[in-house]
Parts: C-alpha cells; structure tokens; sequence
C-alpha cells in the first residue's frame, strides 16, 4: 500500500508540499496556525513554509498576528487537491483504504481521518535518509511482487509512476550500495536491501505518536481483505518493509 500512495502522488501531479500544507490548514479549520506549529507538524522548515505559502492564491487565506487560517475558497482547494491525489490511488487500493478507515472511524468523519492519518506518515517519513524515490523503488522490489522475483526498469515505472530516467538512475545507486544485484537488464533486492526496507520502517515509527501507531497495528494486520492482491502479498512482515516510503520528503 505504501508504493500504491507514492504512486498516486506521481498519478495525480499534486504539488506535493503545498499539499501538505493547505491540508494541515484544512484540517485545523477555526483555529490560526502560527509558522512554528506548522513547521512542527510537517517536519519542513519554517523558511519552506513561508516559501510556499507565497505562492498561494491570496484569497486561500488570512495572515493576522495569531497566524494563518485558510479562507473558504482556501478549504475548498485543499479539498480539490486531497481528492486530486485520492483519485490518483489505483481503483482496487482505493476500494480497500475506503473500506479500512470507513470501518475504523464509522460515523467519525472517516474522510478527514484519512488525511490525518497520511499526513502524520508524511511528517514521520519526511527526515529518513535517501531520496523517497530511492525508498519506494527499493520497497517496490521487496514487495510488489513474488518473494525473490527479478525486476526489469519498465516493470519499476509500472508499480511506482516515475519516470524511466528516474527509476533507472535509483536503481544504480541501490546497486552500488548494495541493496541490489543486477543480472543482464534485470534487478533483484539483495537481503542488504531487505534490512534497509525493515529500517526505513522502524525509523518512521519511533516518530510516531500513539494514534497513529494504533492505526498502524491495524493496517499491519487487517481483518479486511484485499482484493484482487493475493494472501502472501498481504502478510504483516511484507507490510513493515513497505510502510516508510508513503509520501513527500522534498519540496
């Protein structure tokens, strides 16, 4: 699920921090945000946020001495966008997310929990070292196929979206550190890369809070299946070696 979000990111062409930041706007309507409590809550820096918060659209929000605060076209494009980049989720990923969290918060607004909850996994994975594009085509090789399987570039821009020239300069730098071997065109995850995966995981969850890491045990084992995706792409050990690539660590 982890390289179905990062791909949905590529699908949609959302604009990736300035997502982030409408969206914590949005969901803390009411309430101003000073530029540290933003910067506290995203993991970016304050100059970033000050950077990308010139570039929104004047009447997106008010600036006072107590903070900022989206206007109501403001909460209407971060709606836009936070549907722009749902629907760049594949159809069956979709079906399953919708069903996980419409199950978990039933009657508790499950939409607005679902950003909530990507947002905290954004600001979790936002500081783990190498690129998110290093991260989710190693993960994709550790979990998007059979245990073992070997990967050519074309099937890595399949599963993740990036480009050809991208997925092909990543996979030399996980090649030369290691994490994988080559054999003719094709790509196969070391046990080095394995580790690496499982680290990327454990380091996004020591920033976790308790909410999240709840919501986490749950997606780790699910009691909805999903579909179209067989069981032994499904099992808890997969998930953990997938769950630290989910969205943006750059601007």
């Amino acid at each position: 699920m982890a390289v179905a979000v990062v791909r949905a990111v590529n699908v949609s062409k959302v604009p990736q921090t300035t997502t982030i930041i409408y969206t914590r706007l949005w969901l803390k309507a009411g309430a101003p945000w000073t530029i540290s409590a933003l910067s506290e809550a995203t993991s970016l820096d304050r100059a970033s946020i000050r950077d990308h918060l010139k570039k929104f659209a004047a009447s997106h929000f008010t600036w006072t001495d107590e903070g900022i605060e989206l206007t109501q076209e403001g909460r209407r494009r971060a709606y836009q966008l936070t549907e722009q980049f749902y629907r760049g989720i594949a159809p069956e990923d979709r079906y399953y997310i919708k069903r996980f969290f419409s199950t978990k918060y039933a009657g508790r607004h499950p939409y607005r929990k679902l950003s909530e909850f990507f947002m905290e996994l954004d600001r979790c994975t936002r500081r783990i070292p190498y690129s998110i594009a290093f991260r989710t085509v190693l993960t994709a090789m550790d979990v998007m196929g059979p245990k073992g399987a070997e990967w050519t570039i074309s099937q890595l821009v399949d599963e993740t979206a990036y480009s050809y020239q991208a997925v092909h300069k990543v996979l030399q730098m996980i090649v030369e550190e290691g994490f994988a071997t080559k054999s003719g065109r094709k790509f196969k995850i070391s046990t080095r890369g394995k580790l690496k995966c499982v680290s990327f995981f454990f380091a996004a969850l020591r920033r976790a809070d308790i909410r999240t890491l709840k919501v986490f045990l749950k997606w780790l084992f699910p009691t909805i299946p999903h579909p179209n995706r067989p069981k032994s792409l499904h099992s808890p050990m997969r998930a953990v070696a997938g769950g630290a690539c989910w969205l943006v660590d750059e601007a």
